[in-house]
């Protein structure tokens, strides 16, 4: 039997769905061709915006007292949830008008199987000014192996930034990510293997 995932150390960070929640196809809008593949609905599209909402507001009040924030996009998976999660900020930086200069970093990881048929990640050079001595937020959409996100993070780490703190869409609740023993500071969903 597989072990329990223990969700008590997820508890109260992010939206916690069930292994068997689902809602019907029937009570949601959709195209055609999305009905066609799809099963359920897991997360409505309004649930999602309003969490990734709420984590901008719990990303403002971190660093609202810091001059600058570099927020380190993983492509491809990171960008969407970038995008919402950098409009909230802005509005809520220029509303208040305070809060920390935005910058950003893209890096598109690879994983590649190696010569031990062990998936190896791949991350490009990464611009040391834009780390070394910042305050920095990966983002990312979901954590699902582990592998890759944390081969980012201890790549980050290593070039000495000043705070260095992960924003999350989606935890997977896989078994092979508690290896890791690693939670995000801001989570949006945790949601079945």
């Amino acid at each position: 039997a597989m072990e329990k995932y223990p969700i008590e150390k997820l508890e109260g960070k992010c939206i916690m769905i069930n292994d068997d929640y689902e809602l019907p196809l029937e009570m949601f809008s959709m195209q055609e061709y999305a009905r066609e593949t799809t099963k359920s609905v897991m997360i409505p599209s309004g649930m999602v915006k309003d969490r990734i909402q709420r984590l901008a507001e719990k990303i403002y009040e971190t660093y609202k007292d810091e001059e600058e924030l570099t927020m380190f996009i993983i492509l491809n998976g990171g960008d969407r949830f970038f995008t919402e999660v950098h409009e909230y900020l802005r509005n809520i930086i220029s509303i208040t008008k305070k809060g920390p200069r935005l910058t950003f970093e893209y890096s598109k990881i690879s994983t590649y199987v190696g010569d031990k048929s062990t998936k190896e990640v791949e991350i490009p050079p990464v611009r040391e000014p834009m780390i070394k001595g910042k305050n920095v937020l990966i983002i990312e959409d979901i954590y699902d192996s582990g592998k890759t996100l944390l081969a980012v993070k201890k790549h980050l780490e290593n070039l000495s930034p000043k705070s260095l703190r992960i924003g999350l869409l989606i935890h997977k609740r896989n078994p092979v990510n508690l290896q890791y023993d690693f939670l995000a500071d801001f989570i949006g969903f945790c949601i079945p293997n």
